[in-house]
């Protein structure tokens, strides 16, 4: 039974990183004052409890703003998105 467990949270880690990267390039593709709508980017990714746990990810990383239903990227993920891409 233990062994179910992990294996099972090994896909749920894999993809909540694949929705915090689809967040995060869906934010550095647009303008770096542009502001996303929590309503919007679920839509996007089709998976709201999904995307909240993202967005809460890459808030606490310092990666995004959240206030209120607004996202935006930050400064420092904008530039190192452009130096990275």
């Amino acid at each position: 039974m233990r062994q179910e467990q992990s294996t099972d949270s090994k896909p749920r880690e894999i993809d909540l990183e694949a929705t915090e990267q689809a967040i995060l390039q869906m934010l550095l593709s647009g303008d770096p004052c542009g502001v996303w709508w929590r309503s919007d980017i679920e839509l996007e990714v089709g998976d709201a409890p999904a995307v909240s746990d993202a967005l809460g990810n890459l808030r606490r990383s310092g990666l995004i703003h959240v206030q209120g239903e607004m996202v935006s990227v930050t400064r420092a993920a904008f530039r190192t998105g452009e130096l990275l891409l």
